[in-house]
């Protein structure tokens, strides 16, 4: 899903005229895919500037110019790091929020610059993004014109004064459509995708009448955005070159610099408001699309359902099945076959054994199963079901005790009330005077015990906590589908 924070955090690299890695892990949560970047150059003069995946090989560094802004979007790797490039620390780079699932990146990019000028293009991606994809993630040098293949919009500019990145709107062919002016020859390269959103074939103008404060945006109207966390804003003056900010509502962000034609992602506040300001009238707004997070699932009730299941292991005797995989389900149930069902009764079982090297048993048939859906066992229990791993009462120490011993263990539970938590993805940061140290089930000073919908963990650090010292304490976790923990303390 797309995650916009409410303010951005500076990420700009402290060294500059060389590629350097930028780790947004303290930021962004395990299943991060990609990050949202604002642009910011706050000097006088004009620098390059470029972003990329690790590993990647692609080295485009152009110009922003001066006092200006723009966005990017790249791909991180599995420890939530990028690379990125700065002519001068002057030029700025803000973290305004991340992709999880939805978002897939190259790792370099693909050449899509329409061989032909003056005109819009089709650009055909049907070859490298999957079925279904929503949103192009585009990189632009002087981007005259984009927008989605059948809408009707003309924006177009020669003037486009940067280095920037965009996403456009894909019809169900994936094709979106380009504008390449033969005065200025930029070139397109594609990024990425995302997988989830809803892109407007033509741009809907909430140009602003007012300048010089910042306007709210009310967006609670449109009905494709009730379920959408953030917006793509097309910002275009086709008349010259002034001031403009976006910002999430209730964000302190201040970014006021000029542009003459990019696309930019903001954040939506739960009533759907965000807010802009502008320096001239004649700098327009115009949303493009919306990024949402995935829809809550579905359930469905089946009875007397027969399956056919492989038993992975089988411990002890009379037989205890521990695992079961491999779960062949009717079309009914297809969609919601990885979900965890909370009742089950009738359970007939026929066994084969595999082999006489007894490696467990191989085939259950006659299997009648009573399925509860999840949100009405959750009603039974009087609250709604929790989308991803978190903490079962307080952990102990609480957050904020005092005068704890200083051969204090680190002890939690943490559930899950969908597919299990994944204790792979269990990690416990700890911060003190002996510095940062990260514990997970690899370490021997991480013990943990139950099941995958609840395990009981702790943590003892094999040095005690100095005298009258602060310690910080961060748990992360993900659930089996990938969903990551949520900061929550449920208490019964």
């Amino acid at each position: 899903m797309a995650t916009l924070f409410t303010n951005a955090t500076d990420i700009t690299p402290g060294a500059a005229g060389i590629w350097v890695d930028i780790d947004v892990s303290a930021y962004c949560p395990t299943g991060t895919t990609g990050v949202i970047l604002q642009v910011i150059n706050t000097g006088t003069t004009s620098y390059a500037w470029g972003i990329r995946k690790p590993g990647s090989t692609d080295a485009r560094t152009f110009q922003t110019f001066a006092l200006s802004q723009t966005w990017g979007y790249i791909g991180v790797d599995s420890n939530r790091v990028f690379q990125g490039y700065t002519g001068n620390v002057a030029l700025q780079f803000k973290l305004l929020g991340y992709f999880t699932s939805d978002g897939g990146f190259f790792t370099n990019a693909h050449d899509k610059t329409p061989g032909t000028y003056d005109t819009w293009i089709d650009v055909d991606c049907s070859a490298l993004i999957p079925s279904g994809a929503k949103f192009a993630i585009v990189e632009l040098y002087y981007g005259d014109g984009l927008r989605p293949k059948g809408s009707t919009d003309d924006r177009k500019s020669q003037y486009t004064r940067t280095h920037g990145f965009a996403l456009v709107g894909l019809d169900a062919n994936r094709v979106f459509q380009a504008y390449r002016n033969s005065g200025v020859q930029g070139n397109i390269y594609l990024v990425g995708y995302l997988t989830l959103g809803t892109p407007k074939t033509n741009g809907v103008d909430v140009s602003l009448s007012s300048t010089g404060a910042y306007v709210n945006i009310d967006r609670s109207g449109d009905t494709d955005a009730s379920e959408a966390t953030g917006v793509l804003v097309e910002v275009y003056n086709i008349n010259g070159v002034y001031d403009y900010a976006l910002r999430k509502n209730g964000s302190t962000d201040d970014f006021y610099r000029r542009e003459v034609h990019v696309w930019g992602v903001v954040g939506l506040d739960s009533n759907k408001i965000f807010q802009g300001k502008i320096a001239d009238t004649n700098q327009d707004f115009f949303i493009m699309g919306y990024l949402a997070s995935p829809p809550p699932p579905t359930y469905t009730y089946a009875t007397a359902l027969s399956l056919v299941l492989t038993l992975q292991s089988v411990y002890g005797f009379p037989q205890i099945f521990t695992y079961i995989a491999n779960v062949s389900l009717s079309p009914l149930l297809q969609g919601v076959y990885s979900r965890v069902w909370t009742s089950v009764s009738s359970l007939q079982a026929s066994l084969l054994p595999q082999s006489t090297y007894f490696k467990g048993w191989e085939s259950v048939v006659s299997l009648l199963l009573d399925l509860m859906p999840q949100g009405d066992y959750f009603a039974i229990l009087g609250r709604g079901a929790i989308p991803g791993p978190y903490i079962l009462r307080y952990p102990n120490p609480k957050n904020g005790q005092t005068n704890v011993p200083k051969s204090n263990p680190i002890k939690f539970i943490v559930k899950s009330d969908g597919p299990g938590v994944n204790i792979d993805t269990v990690k416990v940061k700890v911060t003190d005077s002996w510095g940062v140290n990260i514990y997970d089930k690899t370490s021997p000073y991480f013990q943990y015990s139950g099941k995958k919908s609840r395990y009981e963990v702790e943590v003892r650090p094999p040095q005690p906590w100095a005298y009258e010292e602060n310690v910080q304490t961060e748990i992360e976790a993900e659930d089996l589908n990938g969903t990551p923990g949520m900061v929550y303390e449920y208490v019964p």
